[in-house]
């Protein structure tokens, strides 16, 4: 059974090892880090997904601006 929850501060690792696994770089979970911790992005809201004790899943929310050019 898969259960979603608020991801905390002890499930970065396993927040980075999904990222990891799901874009096969380094360059989105490097991203993931600094919006998690960076006051300016203002996380709303990371979710995990665990199944069987592992997580599988990770979906972050943020706040974004747009700028014209």
């Amino acid at each position: 059974m898969m259960t979603i929850r608020e991801a905390t501060e002890s499930d970065l690792d396993d927040v980075l090892r999904v990222e990891r696994a799901a874009f096969g770089s380094e360059e989105e979970p490097e991203l993931v880090r600094n919006l998690l911790v960076d006051p300016s992005a203002k996380p709303l809201l990371s979710l995990l997904a665990v199944e069987e004790g592992r997580a599988v899943g990770h979906v972050l929310f943020t706040n974004a601006s747009l700028a014209e050019t």
